[in-house]
């Protein structure tokens, strides 16, 4: 098979996909949209401004986008794991490079399709309930304009920081999709969680080891970090163009790692 990219080959396969699995995906994204309404909805029952539905809906879009880009992606590659799809699902006419990139197209597809639902179903609850209140009460907002109140500023952090939380969730998934057979929603879950304590960890550790007996805060990894001396507070940050640059070299070593693997695996 020519190992090279094919638009009329990469059609086709798309075909075979959503033939194949069409229908499950469809009761998928319906079961999913009702979870969505209902765990968006106590603002409908609430006599006046909930504060913790507020607080709370980021939170549950982060799961829920996390477990949608996970069923996805493990489903469309779970035929590599299993005897009895493998060689068909090798034997299909289309090359590596389009069989990653059309599990990876789906992986995006859902990501963005379950962002703009969760948020419009938000935007119509909090429309409907704000309709209920007093016009000198407390309304509910957007939640990321919640949050950007929250910090007291609007900066491009609050734009770049969700998109770069969304890339990081696709790339978590594609990764588990190759490396676990079972439970990659959990596992990815737990992945993920060890992965930024583990790196929260060292980046403090190397914080005090540079700074002995001193006292050390810090946010976000390779953001910034607050230097305490005698009750005089330094905040140090690296330059803004290394801090991207980390952020994101991890992104592209997650991408690269999860090609490599797909790769391994088709071997």
């Amino acid at each position: 098979m020519n190992q090279t990219f094919s638009l009329t080959r990469f059609a086709y396969l798309n075909r075979w996909l959503w033939a194949t699995k069409g229908r499950t995906y469809l009761f998928g994204a319906v079961a999913l949209l009702l979870v969505m309404c209902l765990i968006l909805s106590p603002p409908l029952i609430a006599d006046a401004f909930f504060s913790d539905a507020q607080d709370s809906h980021i939170g549950y879009f982060l799961v829920l986008s996390l477990f949608m880009t996970s069923s996805i992606g493990s489903d469309i590659f779970s035929a590599l794991f299993r005897q009895e799809s493998a060689i068909t699902y090798l034997m299909i006419p289309a090359s590596k490079t389009e069989k990653f990139w059309l599990g990876t197209l789906y992986c995006v597809l859902a990501l963005l399709l379950t962002t703009v639902v969760f948020f419009v179903i938000e935007a119509i609850i909090f429309s409907i309930a704000n309709a209920r209140f007093p016009a000198a009460t407390t309304k509910y907002v957007s939640s990321v304009i919640y949050y950007q109140r929250q910090s007291g500023t609007i900066s491009t952090f609050w734009l770049i920081a969700p998109a770069y939380s969304l890339l990081l969730n696709l790339g978590v998934t594609l990764l588990g999709s190759f490396f676990f057979r079972r439970g990659v929603f959990v596992r990815n879950v737990g992945v993920a969680q060890l992965g930024a304590v583990g790196i929260t960890l060292g980046y403090n550790w190397v914080l005090n080891l540079q700074f002995k007996g001193y006292e050390i805060g810090s946010t976000l990894p390779f953001v910034n970090a607050f230097v305490s001396d005698k009750g005089r507070y330094q905040n140090l940050a690296l330059p803004m163009w290394l801090t991207y640059s980390i952020y994101l070299g991890m992104l592209l070593a997650i991408g690269v790692i999860a090609r490599i693997r797909f790769n391994e695996i088709e071997r």
